[in-house]
């Protein structure tokens, strides 16, 4: 969105105790410098049209259609976070909830969500009479549309860009190693965006799964 208002300027407090977290540090590594303080009304006077704001649109009209389909405020919210990655207007009961019981994680959209719509999708073409190689490859832009639709979340990028270059080396009958797919799709996300190597869930989403990958063989 374009906004115009009047404002002061006023930048980070960078000064903490030695070893403390810096929330202006961690600000500044996501390239902001500055805090607007509004003296004056803020009025919109326009937005983008490019592919982020048509995702954000169309997941808009999906949450129109979710509070259609059922009057009940809670289920709405958890359809919209489980499916959607959408948690603002979760309840705090709620995500208390889900804290308490160890389940918080099931909220947050990931490579568990997309993983599962990628094996139902590929079950649905193989259906309608779709090879496996053509399948595939019809995927890739459904799995990266999924992965915008839910804001692009680090487990979500992840999870659709190691599954593409999997799917990609399937169809082109190229054996794959996992650690391989998973160490293209960090190099080709800090491509993109270099930022992301000083995102914590960038740093657990790739770590975690890479110790699965490594220790999981020599636990079994």
């Amino acid at each position: 969105d374009s906004l115009s208002f009047y404002a002061h300027i006023r930048p980070f407090n960078y000064r903490s105790n030695p070893g403390e977290f810096s929330y202006a540090r961690y600000l500044k590594q996501k390239q902001v410098f500055h805090q607007l303080i509004p003296v004056t009304a803020i009025q919109k006077i326009g937005f983008s049209h490019d592919i982020p704001s048509f995702f954000y649109q169309l997941r808009e009209k999906i949450m129109q259609k979710t509070a259609r389909l059922t009057s009940d405020t809670t289920c709405q919210q958890l359809i919209n976070a489980l499916c959607l990655g959408y948690k603002v207007e979760l309840e705090e009961e709620i995500r208390q909830l889900f804290t308490t019981t160890g389940t918080i994680h099931l909220l947050s959209v990931s490579g568990l969500h997309t993983g599962a719509l990628y094996l139902l999708f590929l079950f649905i073409l193989r259906k309608l009479g779709f090879k496996r190689r053509k399948a595939e490859l019809w995927l890739l832009p459904f799995l990266f549309g999924y992965a915008c639709l839910t804001g692009l979340s680090p487990s979500v990028v992840r999870a659709s860009t190691i599954l593409s270059f999997i799917a990609i080396g399937k169809a082109f009958n190229r054996n794959y190693i996992p650690l391989n797919s998973l160490c293209a799709a960090a190099f080709l996300t800090l491509i993109i965006d270099p930022t992301a190597l000083y995102s914590m869930s960038f740093l657990l989403s790739y770590s975690a799964y890479a110790g699965i990958l490594i220790f999981y063989p020599l636990l079994f």
